[in-house]
């Protein structure tokens, strides 16, 4: 087991179990974080503790989606990851992190992932079915 299961990427039901504990580990650090903003509002506005909040939320929940293996759910989260590191590039003049390329990876293994196993799941059912 290495950071975030990165060993664990080469298969779709590791890939899957990384995304949701990346999930975890990055809804949690913004939770923190919102929580810390709206506790000490910056004079700048440019960060929203209640923006942040959502977006924790939006993570957990699109996380939980692909831990419950939807395709849906892990493509919208690695859309929604692309999103932000734009925006963030845009907006805040950042620039791409160590930790937001991992999540980056996590992301579109995971999803990758999902779309396997469904794949695995419909060759076993197409098996059963000519036998």
């Amino acid at each position: 087991m290495s950071v975030f299961g990165l060993n664990d990427l080469k298969t779709p039901e590791g890939a899957i179990k990384s995304t949701w504990h990346t999930a975890i580990f990055a809804s949690t650090l913004l939770a923190i974080l919102g929580i810390s903003v709206i506790a000490r509002p910056s004079s700048s506005g440019r960060i929203s503790g209640g923006g942040i909040l959502i977006d924790a939320a939006l993570i957990i929940l699109l996380g939980f989606g692909v831990k419950r293996r939807s395709r849906v759910c892990a493509t919208l989260l690695f859309a929604y990851w692309v999103v932000n590191v734009i925006l963030a590039a845009f907006y805040l003049h950042a620039g791409f992190s160590f930790a937001a390329v991992l999540f980056g990876i996590v992301y579109l293994a995971g999803m990758t992932g999902t779309y396997e196993y469904h794949q695995r799941l419909r060759d076993a059912h197409d098996h059963r079915d000519t036998t």
